[in-house]
């Protein structure tokens, strides 16, 4: 099983070797909080083993791996990447608790806690080979929803950024032959079903 943040963190390490500190990166970065952190203390954070300085933690959390630090650098080194490094030691930091659950307009606690739903989603075909680990910070930023049966999710044609995975239930695609490209749909088939949604590129169904 390969574990992406140890790659990640060689990878890290031998760029911080190289950084002239020339402080380029942080002048590209559109974050506002970008004004808590100093090239020193992101460079000194890669060799740590857990981040806590309030400053950088939140510069870290707010990061959207925009990348526009990357051009930026002179040294020809990735700092989204030794940024995503640090972010993903302080996403390891959050506890065990319940995920939240959407169903239409309110939020409720879910069945999940984010232990047992990242060892869930290990056996799944999509996930196979992926470390719990790396599930794990998926989870937290995803939204668990719950649907009502026959709510419709997406139509053909339509532009969609999110990636759905089925932990109960069903869906169903209907597509009218010969019809215009708004007919094809996804919606649930089965009483409460519920997803975990992510901010990933995805395709909306094509009628075939």
């Amino acid at each position: 099983m390969i574990d992406s943040k140890q790659l990640l963190g060689q990878k890290a390490e031998r760029e911080v070797m190289a950084c002239i500190g020339c402080n380029d990166c942080l002048l590209a970065c559109p974050l506002p909080e970008k004004k808590f952190v100093t090239i020193a203390e992101l460079n000194a954070a890669v060799e740590l083993p857990i981040v806590v300085g309030q400053g950088i933690v939140q510069f870290l959390a707010a990061c959207t791996q925009c990348r526009q630090c990357v051009p930026a650098c002179p040294a020809d080194l990735s700092r989204a990447d030794m940024v995503l490094y640090n972010k993903m030691k302080v996403e390891d930091t959050v506890p065990n608790h319940m995920l939240p659950l959407q169903f239409g307009g309110t939020v409720t606690q879910s069945a999940w806690m984010l232990d047992g739903l990242a060892g869930q989603l290990t056996q799944l075909p999509i996930f196979a080979g992926t470390a719990v680990g790396d599930l794990r910070r998926l989870l937290l930023t995803v939204t668990l929803r719950q649907l009502v049966p026959g709510e419709e999710l997406c139509r053909e044609g339509e532009f969609h950024e999110r990636l759905y995975v089925v932990l109960s239930g069903s869906v169903e695609q209907t597509a009218l032959e010969f019809a215009s490209s708004s007919s094809a749909q996804l919606r649930s088939s089965a009483s409460s079903p519920s997803w975990p949604t992510s901010p990933s590129p995805s395709r909306s169904p094509r009628s075939r």
